[in-house]
């Protein structure tokens, strides 16, 4: 995580992805931010100083809330939220459209609504991934395929036209697409 911000005019793109995924690798508990005891043992793993730890932690720790947000390494990095293709605001609560395919508005609210609903009533990832598809199952018809991610991912899918939505919510890429039926 530790990077020098003053030659941000010759980062490449493969490198803010690189210290993206260092930031989800130190964040341990994938709770979206890195804690000093989080930021201590990684950077300790990687022969830093206890002085220049702490000296790091404060520059990253922006808002000195005495954790690091990726939202505070992207600032540190001067990279914006739209750094992912084709971002898009549908609702406050999303942070981040990464990928949609003609998909109406109000199928968008509705399955960005289960994700919410899922979060309020599920403790672990894996119910939540359960919720989510039993819910769209339910609600936009049979095969969807619900996949949750944290930090970077590739994926190749074959979807029906319309039903496919990518987007981020709580620190969580959201893959959600339906398969035709035969």
């Amino acid at each position: 995580i530790a990077y020098s911000t003053s030659n941000m005019s010759t980062t490449t793109e493969e490198d803010i992805k690189e210290l993206l995924d260092t930031f989800y690798e130190a964040d341990e508990n994938n709770d979206g931010q890195i804690s000093m005891k989080e930021f201590r043992k990684y950077m300790g793993k990687r022969d830093y100083s206890e002085d220049d730890i702490e000296a790091w932690f404060k520059i990253l720790d922006m808002d000195q809330s005495g954790a690091i947000s990726e939202d505070e390494i992207r600032k540190s990095l001067q990279v914006n939220d739209d750094f992912h293709p084709k971002v898009v605001d549908i609702a406050s609560s999303v942070n981040q459209v990464i990928s949609e395919t003609e998909v109406p508005l109000n199928r968008k609210i509705a399955m960005v609504n289960i994700v919410k609903q899922a979060f309020e009533k599920c403790d672990t990832n894996k119910d939540i991934a359960k919720f989510v598809k039993s819910k769209l199952d339910s609600r936009l018809d049979k095969l969807w395929h619900v996949c949750m991610v944290k930090g970077q991912y590739w994926a190749f899918y074959s979807h029906e036209p319309g039903y496919s939505f990518v987007f981020k919510y709580k620190q969580i890429i959201f893959i959600m697409f339906r398969t035709p039926m035969m």
